[in-house]
């Protein structure tokens, strides 16, 4: 049975909607999601619907290579997804913090040392 979840930004301007509960979540812990205070949960671009905004963009500046456009909430700022900068990318992130409190337990917390890459 196929259960959609509803989630949104602090503000209700951004909408989220995934297919089904991912199989874990994930905490990275380099420097952007470490002051983000996200949690990623995964799924393909075209499995997530995000509506409402307007969004604003954000790639790093600090790497060698950016792969990634981090999207938040204009108004209320709250991080709600990444996308790949290569639109062919399979996989995008999506904000688990964002769903209701108790939506996410008792799924597996992947710890990605992210550090690693911020160099």
């Amino acid at each position: 049975m196929t259960t959609t979840l509803a989630g949104s930004c602090h503000c209700g301007a951004v909408r989220l909607m995934i297919p089904r509960l991912p199989d874990a979540v994930t905490q990275c812990n380099c420097t952007l999601c470490t002051k983000l205070g996200t949690r990623w949960i995964y799924f393909a671009p075209d499995e997530v619907s995000v509506s409402g905004g307007p969004l604003d963009d954000y790639v790093r500046s600090d790497l060698r290579e950016s792969a990634l456009v981090t999207q938040r909430c204009r108004s209320c700022g709250c991080t709600v997804c990444w996308r790949a900068a290569d639109s062919d990318y399979a996989r995008m992130g999506v904000n688990a913090n964002l769903f209701d409190a108790g939506v996410m337990d008792g799924l597996p917390l992947n710890l990605v040392n992210g550090r690693d890459w911020d160099a």
